[in-house]
């Protein structure tokens, strides 16, 4: 009796599933500093220390509040629209990462949950913590062991905001669905570059145009075009943060060769300009102390 299909795919969706810890650091937060509303790219896990924060979470157009204790953390979802604001700070600082997770090779897991802006009471210390072991991990340079234990925090804080979050509905149809889909996002993550259209896209389905618009918007919540746009945005937030390339150069990369249509398109996107928001830097909470990086 063979393995149901089901199965398999599972398997494949575990066997695919990376987590990729880009950045973390810690900055210093004085009283009254705010973020601005903004949206990253990537899941963001940040504990105050010695603080208190409050953050806005921009949800089905309205806005959510809520205030951290101290030592709390935050948990922002990736293409989350959100600020937070420091307050009852006491050289208060924010121990945070910036983490990728990803399955089929482009494919945002926490896409498919609901995470909560505030982390639990009972996880926050191992939160902070851990990234306070990732941003020592991340400055002491590219040692096999080090990246060892950097994929074994990774994996490690996805579990902690994974027991905290609500699995979607959506996810249903992504499991039943994304297996006959899977060469074609991973044809978009290669080719992201490129001009890509719907009947492109379709072909390499081996479906009409049409019936392949319905099947990938029933299991990825989107239009074909509308994710490849998702995918192109988010791979150029986090180039503008990890590169030294021209935002002209960003933009070819991500398959807007047009710099102003690019800018023009990002600003509208994400709330603020290329160049804005590759001043904003690494610090996702900003301030003064340079990030750890990760590239590549």
């Amino acid at each position: 009796m063979g393995v149901p299909e089901t199965v398999r795919f599972e398997a494949r969706l575990i066997d695919s599933l990376t987590v990729e810890v880009e950045a973390a650091g810690m900055t210093p937060v004085p009283n009254g500093h705010s973020t601005g509303w903004r949206v990253l790219p990537a899941l963001l896990v940040a504990q105050g220390r010695n603080c208190r924060i409050r953050v806005d979470v921009e949800r089905a157009a309205r806005v959510q509040t809520c205030e951290t204790r101290p030592g709390g953390a935050l948990l922002i979802a990736p293409g989350m629209r959100h600020r937070a604001e420091v307050f009852e700070s006491q050289g208060g600082a924010s121990w945070w990462s910036h983490l990728n997770v990803r399955v089929l090779g482009s494919v945002s897991l926490l896409d498919f949950y609901d995470v909560p802006a505030l982390a639990s009471r009972a996880s926050s210390p191992e939160l902070g913590d851990a990234n306070a072991r990732l941003s020592q991990l991340l400055g002491d340079g590219g040692a096999l062991t080090a990246r060892i234990e950097i994929q074994e925090i990774g994996l490690r804080l996805l579990r902690l905001v994974l027991s905290q979050a609500t699995l979607r509905p959506s996810y249903q149809a992504f499991e039943e669905g994304a297996a006959r889909l899977a060469p074609v996002l991973a044809f978009i993550q290669q080719h992201v570059q490129e001009p890509l259209t719907r009947d492109d896209l379709a072909e390499r389905a081996h479906m009409s145009p049409s019936r392949f618009h319905v099947a990938f918007r029933r299991v990825m919540g989107v239009p074909p075009l509308q994710y490849v746009a998702r995918i192109r945005l988010r791979r150029a937030q986090q180039m503008l943060v990890t590169t030294d390339h021209t935002v002209a150069e960003v933009g070819e990369a991500c398959g807007y060769p047009d710099a102003f249509h690019f800018s023009r398109l990002f600003k509208r996107e994400i709330g603020i300009g290329p160049l804005a928001y590759r001043k904003q830097g690494l610090a996702w909470f900003s301030g003064s102390r340079p990030a750890a990086r990760r590239n590549g």
